[in-house]
């Protein structure tokens, strides 16, 4: 007798060797469900992320535009625009292309606030009050980020606006 096999060359399990077609549907639409329920929960989350991630990314290119200023000895500027439906950050000193120009995700539908945001040669911020100048990104789902910069020129962003 050959191991795995019972007398009379009958496998070992009751003679099935495999799913039905009725297992097989009845576990894909299981699957079908599940994914029906999450694929909108999915979408969303990313969004999110996305919008996040953008305004992470321009609030680290305010940061490294201050940076800019201070090693070239010159007052940097940096607008705000909306170019083909995006929205746009350039970076300039003298009308000079200092960094290059940043396009937000597709996720960030608009800006408001204060623009533009100036940096001094020291690394301060030049303009825009004695306060803190705010600039809120708000995404295509309605979220609104805020992005601050002290007059010290230090940036910093939360996903609240106004920043508590």
């Amino acid at each position: 007798m050959a191991p795995g096999q019972r007398e009379g060359g009958e496998p070992r399990g009751g003679g099935q060797a495999g799913a039905s077609l009725t297992e097989v549907l009845i576990v894909l639409a299981i699957i079908g469900a599940v994914s029906m329920i999450a694929a909108p929960n999915f979408i969303d989350w990313y969004s999110r992320a996305e919008f996040r991630r953008a305004v992470v990314d321009f609030q680290g290119n305010l940061s490294l535009a201050r940076m800019a200023a201070m090693n070239r000895n010159t007052t940097l500027t940096v607008s705000l625009a909306i170019e083909d439906g995006r929205v746009t950050a350039s970076f300039t000193a003298g009308g000079v292309d200092v960094l290059p120009k940043q396009t937000l995700s597709k996720e960030v539908a608009g800006w408001g606030g204060t623009s533009p945001v100036q940096f001094s040669s020291l690394g301060l911020r030049v303009g825009g009050g004695s306060g803190t100048q705010t600039i809120t990104l708000t995404s295509r789902h309605g979220l609104t980020y805020e992005v601050q910069v002290t007059p010290a020129g230090k940036v910093r962003w939360c996903p609240a606006s106004p920043c508590p």
